[in-house]
């Protein structure tokens, strides 16, 4: 029996009032009203930080944190002990890069998808540390080239970033084929997983990947404000905290300082106790609905979308070549047109919400020759009359700018 997924609008007066046609969940997911509540009640009761002090409600914003912990590790098949929270993906990204022992001379391999949040962090460390960098590219289905990582992997790499689901393509990357190939060269294997969180069954063990990093509000219905990493622990006790401080610090003299054990060494300063009850509530309110459920729900309506947009006249599509989308992310230009063009006409003509611009991947956006794209990303609280206005709103527009 198919769940009713028109009764989540319930929980999102901006839809259900039709205020909006929201298909923008890749760069930012809705988060439900019984979410927004879930806040106000934490801060109503207890309203302060953990690891600040002995007295009760320090002790029970520690036990929400830790329940938080333990949903987020249940949910990909990971322990307590994997988990670390950061404010954000590139603080993620520069903790586990920058925090890794390098030595001059070491390598670092990057795959040509990268978000710039992994990038940036990836390029700041080359510098800092004297490494070299090699870009694995792309095969003809815009995965990660297998063949490729084959050829420029060696013993001096020690750091593989590979995503399993880029911005734009819509495509799952080979990763567990990935990991395979570098842990047999000893390389670390860092992948961004934001865009496959919800969207695909994450599993910490069968992966094998060293280190998974994603945002707490997107594809999960949550706040901002919180990233996760989700790492081995042999990787986590040799990384270096990025900024520490506060609860890191075990004691401290005017000649240096000692780290306190994990998960305290990497979770320097105030938490962001709002956004972690917000994403611990969100998985528990989409487990309540059925991962499996949103999966195939979400999939069918993006692939929905996909296939009417290959039939429409100037529309230029960016995904697999064969086959479907694996992720429900459909990226496309309208020939002769910008991209920012195409999501402001969009929003103004029918208040549909969409991403247009480089999506923050710029070697990606370089690799389709493109300097930007619309992305439509739907969600469980869309419905199919949203994609029909949506593309009906498209041939509208190509209409009348023919």
């Amino acid at each position: 029996m198919e769940y009713p997924f028109e009764k989540v609008q319930e929980d999102y007066p901006l839809i259900s009032d039709k205020r909006v046609v929201y298909l923008d969940s890749a760069t930012k997911t809705l988060p439900p009203l019984k979410i927004i509540e879930g806040i106000k009640q934490y801060y109503a009761d207890v309203g302060v930080s953990p690891r600040r002090g002995a007295h009760h409600l320090s002790v029970l914003a520690e036990r929400e944190l830790e329940e938080a912990r333990l949903k987020i590790a249940r949910l990909i098949n990971a322990k307590n002990e994997n988990i670390i929270f950061t404010p954000s993906i590139p603080f993620s990204a520069a903790t586990l890069i920058s925090g890794y022992p390098w030595k001059r001379g070491d390598k670092i391999l990057i795959s040509e998808a990268e978000h710039n949040s992994i990038l940036a962090p990836a390029f700041q460390a080359r510098k800092r540390f004297g490494l070299s960098q090699e870009v694995v590219g792309l095969d003809h289905n815009l995965k990660l080239n297998i063949e490729d990582l084959e050829n420029k992997i060696d013993g001096d790499c020690k750091i593989l970033l590979a995503t399993l689901t880029p911005m734009i393509l819509g495509v799952k990357n080979p990763l567990k084929e990935a990991v395979k190939i570098a842990h047999e060269h000893d390389c670390y294997v860092i992948s961004d997983i934001t865009r496959a969180i919800i969207h695909q069954e994450i599993d910490f063990k069968k992966l094998e990947c060293d280190a998974l990093i994603f945002s707490s509000c997107i594809g999960i219905p949550s706040l901002e404000g919180i990233s996760v990493i989700c790492a081995k622990k042999e990787l986590l006790e040799v990384i270096e905290p990025l900024t520490p401080g506060g609860g890191s610090i075990k004691e401290a003299s005017y000649n240096g300082y000692k780290n306190n054990p994990l998960p305290d060494k990497l979770e320097a300063g105030l938490i962001n106790m709002s956004s972690v009850i917000s994403l611990k509530e969100a998985i528990a309110y989409i487990e309540s609905i059925g991962l499996e459920k949103i999966r195939a729900y979400n999939l069918k309506l993006a692939n929905t979308i996909y296939e009417e947009l290959k039939s429409m006249k100037g529309v230029r599509l960016y995904g697999p070549r064969e086959g479907e989308l694996e992720a429900p992310i459909v990226s496309f230009n309208i020939e002769g047109f910008h991209s920012h063009d195409i999501s402001i006409f969009l929003d103004e003509t029918n208040k549909i919400i969409t991403r247009s611009g480089m999506q923050c991947s710029y070697l990606l956006s370089y690799k389709i020759n493109e300097r930007g794209v619309v992305q439509v990303s739907p969600h469980y609280y869309n419905t199919p009359e949203h994609a029909s206005t949506l593309v009906n709103t498209l041939n509208l527009i190509i209409g009348e700018l023919s």
